[in-house]
């Protein structure tokens, strides 16, 4: 499933009125961590295992972020069913990380299907999509998903945000629509990107008053190298699901190793054998982290990532080591660098 905000109002542009439905999609909590690992869905225990989205596009997008953009299309249509007063409609849609994406799947789908239909119909310029933090979710290769078709999708990143890296580039990942960066080298000197997260980590720490914003002591640097450790590990999507890598002293393939370690510390409950579950993956990423000799190196880099730039594996809430990775792509850090920033500040990625 997915989270999601939903409203309605009636607009008035341009001496024409408009029905406006705005709909926001959260990111992700609990099991829905387990999806976002999951791209061809073989995990799925929604339906049946079937999924929302059906399995047409399995290796085309991401359909663990598919099934969500559609479990919110199915409840926003009802929405719209039961509002509708027969002027022409506008959507507004945005979602941060997990909703990102989902949004961003969604408003693909309903230019492809010209909207809802049982006779709700939508022009695709009429259709405006805000993503924050979205990670890849599209195979680049398989799909024209820059085309100009898509020109009402806009998505805004960090280089400093691993999410928006995940899955990455180098195995020909993207998105729909345009991207542009919150910050970088291309658009900052040295001094004006100290001034610029200083004011950003001002704003940030009114946001979220119980400790200041962590930024990564390398910058982005930090980040491409997981990135680079996440290409070898899984070049393709074959690989994610079936290469064997060692990881203390087994064989896990890609997906196993977020299975049992990102996805269970984060996307498991109370209960006592998902309380089991969070033990072992703490384990596991600790062992992964420091072993040298039965874990290879892509896996052993990822888990240290996660382990030491997380508040040493996000069990310590920052007490022991800053929250890096959370603080990086939490949604009050994208806002407090739009809300200090300059429009001209932000950089399209070609």
């Amino acid at each position: 499933g997915q989270s999601y905000f939903m409203a309605f109002r009636v607009l008035e542009l341009d001496g024409a009125e408009y029905d406006l439905y705005a709909a926001a999609f959260t990111g992700s909590y609990y099991k829905t961590w387990f999806s976002n690992f999951d791209p061809m869905g073989v995990g799925r225990e929604c339906r049946g295992g079937r999924g929302y989205a059906g399995n047409d596009e399995a290796g085309a997008v991401h359909l663990g972020f598919a099934d969500a953009g559609e479990f919110v299309r199915a409840a926003l249509k009802e929405f719209i069913l039961r509002t509708a007063t027969g002027r022409p409609i506008k959507l507004l849609l945005a979602g941060h990380s997990r909703g990102a994406a989902a949004a961003g799947l969604l408003t693909v789908r309903l230019i492809s299907d010209g909207g809802f239909g049982d006779g709700i119909s939508v022009d695709p310029d009429d259709i405006h999509t805000y993503c924050f933090a979205p990670p890849n979710y599209v195979d680049m290769s398989r799909t024209d998903a820059i085309a100009e078709t898509y020109g009402g999708i806009f998505n805004v990143v960090s280089p400093e945000d691993l999410v928006t890296e995940v899955f990455p580039k180098a195995c020909g990942f993207g998105r729909y629509g345009s991207v542009y960066s919150i910050f970088g080298p291309d658009n900052f000197s040295i001094r004006d990107h100290a001034r610029q997260k200083a004011d950003m980590a001002e704003f940030f720490s009114q946001l979220r008053s119980s400790r200041p914003y962590a930024p990564y002591k390398k910058g982005s640097r930090t980040v491409a190298k997981v990135v680079a450790a996440m290409a070898e590990a899984a070049p393709d999507i074959d690989a994610f699901y079936n290469k064997k890598m060692r990881f203390c002293f087994g064989r896990f393939t890609p997906y196993e190793y977020f299975r049992d370690t990102l996805c269970s510390i984060v996307g498991c409950g109370s209960a006592p054998d998902e309380r089991a579950a969070i033990d072992r993956a703490r384990k596991l990423l600790v062992a992964g982290a420091l072993d040298v000799v039965g874990t290879c190196h892509a896996l052993r880099k990822i888990s240290a990532f996660f382990l030491f730039k997380q508040g040493v594996g996000g069990a310590t809430g920052g007490k022991i080591g800053a929250e890096y990775f959370n603080d990086a792509h939490v949604i009050e850090t994208y806002f407090a660098y739009l809300m200090t920033m300059r429009e001209d500040q932000l950089v399209k990625e070609q």
